[in-house]
Protein backbone atom coordinates (compact mmCIF):
# COMPACT_ATOMS: atom_id res chain seq x y z
CA UNK A 1 0.00 0.00 0.00
CA UNK A 2 1.21 3.50 -0.97
CA UNK A 3 0.55 5.52 1.76
CA UNK A 4 1.34 9.08 0.64
CA UNK A 5 -1.57 11.06 1.54
CA UNK A 6 -2.66 14.54 -0.45
CA UNK A 7 -4.77 17.06 1.64
CA UNK A 8 -7.71 18.92 -0.31
CA UNK A 9 -8.60 21.81 1.39
CA UNK A 10 -11.31 24.36 -0.76
CA UNK A 11 -11.53 27.59 0.48
CA UNK A 12 -13.24 30.70 0.25
CA UNK A 13 -12.28 34.26 2.31
CA UNK A 14 -11.35 31.94 5.33
CA UNK A 15 -8.31 34.21 6.24
CA UNK A 16 -9.83 33.81 9.95
CA UNK A 17 -10.24 29.79 9.80
CA UNK A 18 -7.20 28.85 7.59
CA UNK A 19 -4.30 28.27 9.06
CA UNK A 20 -6.46 26.35 12.39
CA UNK A 21 -7.25 24.19 9.72
CA UNK A 22 -3.59 23.87 7.92
CA UNK A 23 -1.50 23.50 10.82
CA UNK A 24 -3.45 20.68 12.21
CA UNK A 25 -3.05 18.30 9.04
CA UNK A 26 0.69 19.85 9.63
CA UNK A 27 0.66 18.69 12.85
CA UNK A 28 -0.64 14.94 12.02
CA UNK A 29 1.73 12.13 13.76
CA UNK A 30 1.46 10.29 10.11
CA UNK A 31 3.17 13.06 7.85
CA UNK A 32 0.92 14.20 5.22
CA UNK A 33 2.29 14.29 1.67
CA UNK A 34 1.16 17.80 0.67
CA UNK A 35 -1.32 20.22 1.41
CA UNK A 36 -3.39 21.79 -1.72
CA UNK A 37 -5.12 24.60 -0.66
CA UNK A 38 -8.21 25.07 -3.59
CA UNK A 39 -9.15 28.82 -3.67
CA UNK A 40 -12.46 29.43 -5.15
CA UNK A 41 -11.62 33.23 -6.05
CA UNK A 42 -10.71 34.45 -2.62
CA UNK A 43 -10.38 38.50 -2.09
CA UNK A 44 -9.22 38.33 1.92
CA UNK A 45 -5.61 38.11 3.13
CA UNK A 46 -5.67 34.08 2.57
CA UNK A 47 -3.29 33.57 -0.28
CA UNK A 48 -0.99 36.12 1.32
CA UNK A 49 -0.99 34.12 4.92
CA UNK A 50 -0.09 30.68 2.55
CA UNK A 51 2.71 32.56 1.37
CA UNK A 52 4.21 33.57 4.52
CA UNK A 53 3.93 29.94 6.37
CA UNK A 54 7.07 29.10 2.78
CA UNK A 55 6.49 25.72 3.35
CA UNK A 56 7.20 23.42 0.48
CA UNK A 57 4.28 20.71 1.53
CA UNK A 58 1.45 23.67 1.05
CA UNK A 59 0.51 24.68 -2.35
CA UNK A 60 -1.88 26.72 -3.58
CA UNK A 61 -4.12 26.36 -6.07
CA UNK A 62 -5.64 29.07 -8.09
CA UNK A 63 -8.91 27.82 -8.95
CA UNK A 64 -11.38 30.58 -10.31
CA UNK A 65 -14.39 32.13 -9.17
CA UNK A 66 -17.46 29.17 -8.69
CA UNK A 67 -18.91 29.70 -5.71
CA UNK A 68 -19.23 26.50 -4.06
CA UNK A 69 -16.53 23.68 -3.44
CA UNK A 70 -17.10 20.69 -5.90
CA UNK A 71 -14.73 22.47 -8.61
CA UNK A 72 -12.12 23.31 -6.19
CA UNK A 73 -12.18 20.09 -5.00
CA UNK A 74 -11.85 18.29 -8.01
CA UNK A 75 -8.93 20.14 -9.44
CA UNK A 76 -7.37 19.40 -6.03
CA UNK A 77 -7.84 15.97 -6.78
CA UNK A 78 -6.43 16.02 -10.26
CA UNK A 79 -3.07 17.79 -9.60
CA UNK A 80 -2.52 15.57 -6.10
CA UNK A 81 0.57 13.50 -6.50
CA UNK A 82 -0.37 11.44 -3.21
CA UNK A 83 -2.35 7.94 -4.00
CA UNK A 84 -4.76 8.40 -1.17
CA UNK A 85 -7.02 11.63 -0.76
CA UNK A 86 -8.09 13.27 2.65
CA UNK A 87 -10.53 16.07 2.50
CA UNK A 88 -10.47 18.87 4.84
CA UNK A 89 -12.68 22.17 4.75
CA UNK A 90 -11.31 25.12 5.56
CA UNK A 91 -13.26 26.17 8.86
CA UNK A 92 -12.71 22.74 10.10
CA UNK A 93 -10.00 21.08 12.17
CA UNK A 94 -7.93 17.59 12.89
CA UNK A 95 -7.25 16.17 15.69
CA UNK A 96 -3.56 15.39 15.36
CA UNK A 97 -3.54 11.59 15.41
CA UNK A 98 -6.70 11.36 12.33
CA UNK A 99 -4.73 10.19 9.82
CA UNK A 100 -2.40 7.83 11.59
CA UNK A 101 -5.35 5.71 12.92
CA UNK A 102 -7.50 5.92 9.44
CA UNK A 103 -4.40 5.18 7.63
CA UNK A 104 -3.97 1.68 10.16
CA UNK A 105 -7.55 0.85 9.47
CA UNK A 106 -6.72 0.65 5.80
CA UNK A 107 -4.01 -1.76 5.91
CA UNK A 108 -6.21 -3.67 8.80
CA UNK A 109 -9.00 -4.04 6.32
CA UNK A 110 -7.98 -3.50 3.00
CA UNK A 111 -10.17 -0.93 2.61
CA UNK A 112 -9.95 2.13 -0.23
CA UNK A 113 -12.38 4.83 1.54
CA UNK A 114 -12.82 5.43 5.87
CA UNK A 115 -14.25 8.36 7.57
CA UNK A 116 -14.98 8.93 11.13
CA UNK A 117 -17.09 10.82 13.58
CA UNK A 118 -16.43 13.99 14.53
CA UNK A 119 -17.13 17.05 17.87
CA UNK A 120 -19.64 19.50 16.52
CA UNK A 121 -18.75 22.82 17.11
CA UNK A 122 -21.55 25.33 17.25
CA UNK A 123 -20.18 29.26 18.15
CA UNK A 124 -17.16 27.68 19.95
CA UNK A 125 -18.97 25.28 22.14
CA UNK A 126 -18.14 21.39 21.69
CA UNK A 127 -21.74 19.79 21.00
CA UNK A 128 -20.72 16.25 21.35
CA UNK A 129 -20.27 13.54 18.89
CA UNK A 130 -21.99 14.72 15.53
CA UNK A 131 -22.99 11.48 14.12
CA UNK A 132 -24.82 8.24 15.81
CA UNK A 133 -23.71 5.58 13.23
CA UNK A 134 -22.48 2.76 15.06
CA UNK A 135 -21.24 0.50 12.45
CA UNK A 136 -17.55 -0.34 11.87
CA UNK A 137 -18.31 0.74 7.97
CA UNK A 138 -21.18 1.98 5.90
CA UNK A 139 -22.70 0.76 2.74
CA UNK A 140 -24.76 1.79 0.30
CA UNK A 141 -27.88 1.15 2.06
CA UNK A 142 -26.78 3.18 5.13
CA UNK A 143 -26.66 6.11 2.99
CA UNK A 144 -29.71 5.99 1.58
CA UNK A 145 -31.54 7.75 5.11
CA UNK A 146 -28.53 9.54 5.74
CA UNK A 147 -25.51 10.98 5.11
CA UNK A 148 -23.22 9.23 7.49
CA UNK A 149 -19.96 10.53 6.10
CA UNK A 150 -18.58 14.01 7.04
CA UNK A 151 -16.24 15.67 4.31
CA UNK A 152 -13.51 17.06 6.30
CA UNK A 153 -13.02 12.98 8.12
CA UNK A 154 -13.15 11.14 4.41
CA UNK A 155 -9.40 9.22 3.67
CA UNK A 156 -9.77 7.33 0.55
CA UNK A 157 -8.10 5.64 -2.50
CA UNK A 158 -7.54 8.88 -5.45
CA UNK A 159 -8.31 5.95 -7.93
CA UNK A 160 -12.03 5.15 -6.66
CA UNK A 161 -12.48 8.69 -6.51
CA UNK A 162 -11.40 8.77 -10.28
CA UNK A 163 -13.67 5.92 -10.93
CA UNK A 164 -16.54 7.70 -9.36
CA UNK A 165 -16.35 10.60 -11.83
CA UNK A 166 -14.76 13.04 -8.57
CA UNK A 167 -17.48 15.40 -7.35
CA UNK A 168 -20.78 16.50 -9.31
CA UNK A 169 -20.05 20.25 -10.60
CA UNK A 170 -23.70 20.47 -11.73
CA UNK A 171 -25.38 23.48 -9.68
CA UNK A 172 -28.47 21.33 -8.95
CA UNK A 173 -26.19 19.59 -6.61
CA UNK A 174 -25.16 22.37 -4.47
CA UNK A 175 -25.09 21.91 -0.88
CA UNK A 176 -25.12 18.06 -1.38
CA UNK A 177 -22.02 17.33 -4.05
CA UNK A 178 -20.87 14.79 -1.47
CA UNK A 179 -23.36 12.85 -0.53
CA UNK A 180 -24.06 11.98 -4.11
CA UNK A 181 -20.51 11.29 -4.41
CA UNK A 182 -20.48 9.01 -1.35
CA UNK A 183 -23.66 7.69 -3.10
CA UNK A 184 -21.82 6.81 -6.14
CA UNK A 185 -18.62 5.31 -4.41
CA UNK A 186 -20.75 3.13 -2.38
CA UNK A 187 -21.28 1.19 -5.50
CA UNK A 188 -18.11 0.34 -5.89
CA UNK A 189 -16.84 -0.44 -1.88
CA UNK A 190 -18.07 0.26 1.71
CA UNK A 191 -16.37 3.09 3.78
CA UNK A 192 -14.54 1.62 6.79
CA UNK A 193 -15.59 3.89 9.84
CA UNK A 194 -14.37 4.94 13.38
CA UNK A 195 -17.38 6.05 15.20
CA UNK A 196 -14.55 7.79 17.39
CA UNK A 197 -14.26 11.54 16.43
CA UNK A 198 -11.21 12.43 15.05
CA UNK A 199 -11.92 15.93 14.25
CA UNK A 200 -13.69 19.43 15.11
CA UNK A 201 -16.62 19.48 13.02
CA UNK A 202 -17.34 23.81 12.92
CA UNK A 203 -21.13 23.76 12.25
CA UNK A 204 -22.63 26.72 11.41
CA UNK A 205 -26.49 26.37 11.33
CA UNK A 206 -27.58 30.02 9.58
CA UNK A 207 -25.02 29.10 6.85
CA UNK A 208 -27.06 30.08 3.34
CA UNK A 209 -25.44 26.84 2.00
CA UNK A 210 -26.84 24.77 5.06
CA UNK A 211 -30.32 26.44 4.42
CA UNK A 212 -31.20 25.91 0.55
CA UNK A 213 -33.10 22.76 1.19
CA UNK A 214 -36.07 23.17 3.97
CA UNK A 215 -36.72 19.33 4.03
CA UNK A 216 -34.03 16.34 4.03
CA UNK A 217 -36.61 14.90 1.43
CA UNK A 218 -35.94 17.61 -1.09
CA UNK A 219 -32.26 16.85 -0.64
CA UNK A 220 -32.94 12.93 -1.35
CA UNK A 221 -35.12 13.93 -4.05
CA UNK A 222 -32.69 16.01 -6.47
CA UNK A 223 -29.81 13.35 -4.89
CA UNK A 224 -31.73 10.67 -6.25
CA UNK A 225 -32.78 11.71 -9.74
CA UNK A 226 -28.96 12.06 -9.96
CA UNK A 227 -27.72 9.54 -8.93
CA UNK A 228 -30.69 7.06 -10.75
CA UNK A 229 -29.53 9.02 -14.04
CA UNK A 230 -25.48 8.40 -13.18
CA UNK A 231 -26.49 5.02 -12.90
CA UNK A 232 -28.04 4.64 -16.31
CA UNK A 233 -25.48 6.31 -18.39
CA UNK A 234 -22.35 4.13 -16.67
CA UNK A 235 -24.02 1.08 -16.59
CA UNK A 236 -23.66 0.72 -13.24
CA UNK A 237 -25.82 -2.53 -11.40
CA UNK A 238 -26.43 -2.84 -7.82
CA UNK A 239 -26.87 -6.02 -5.73
CA UNK A 240 -30.74 -7.05 -6.07
CA UNK A 241 -30.97 -6.30 -2.17
CA UNK A 242 -29.61 -2.62 -2.97
CA UNK A 243 -31.36 -2.25 -6.02
CA UNK A 244 -34.57 -2.96 -4.39
CA UNK A 245 -33.98 -0.94 -1.35
CA UNK A 246 -33.04 2.43 -3.65
CA UNK A 247 -36.66 1.51 -5.60
CA UNK A 248 -38.21 1.60 -2.32
CA UNK A 249 -36.92 4.76 -1.38
CA UNK A 250 -36.79 6.44 -4.55
CA UNK A 251 -40.73 5.75 -5.25
CA UNK A 252 -41.47 6.93 -2.07
CA UNK A 253 -39.77 10.30 -1.69
CA UNK A 254 -41.08 10.84 -5.46
CA UNK A 255 -44.49 10.53 -4.35
CA UNK A 256 -45.08 11.50 -0.80
CA UNK A 257 -43.79 15.11 0.57
CA UNK A 258 -46.24 14.85 3.95
CA UNK A 259 -43.34 14.40 7.17
CA UNK A 260 -45.60 11.99 8.65
CA UNK A 261 -45.22 9.70 5.24
CA UNK A 262 -41.71 10.67 4.81
CA UNK A 263 -40.32 9.55 9.04
CA UNK A 264 -42.81 6.36 8.65
CA UNK A 265 -41.11 5.39 5.18
CA UNK A 266 -37.61 5.71 6.65
CA UNK A 267 -38.41 3.48 9.46
CA UNK A 268 -39.66 1.20 7.31
CA UNK A 269 -36.38 1.12 4.95
CA UNK A 270 -34.44 0.86 8.23
CA UNK A 271 -36.47 -2.45 9.21
CA UNK A 272 -35.67 -4.19 5.91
Amino acid sequence: MNERVSVIIPTFNRQHTLLRAINSALQQTYPVYEILICDDGSDDNSKDIISELNNPRIKWLDCGKNGWPSIPRNKGIKAAIGEWIAFLDSDDEWLPNKIEIQINLLKETNSQAVSCNAFRIVEEKNKGPYLSYKGKSIAFKDFLSANNNICSSVLLSKNLLEKAFLFPEEKEYMAMEDYVLWLRISTKTNFSYIKEPLLKYYDNPKSPIRNLYTYFWQIRKVAFAGFSEWMDKNKIILHPLDEEKFDFMYNEIFTNRKSSKLQQMFRRLKAF
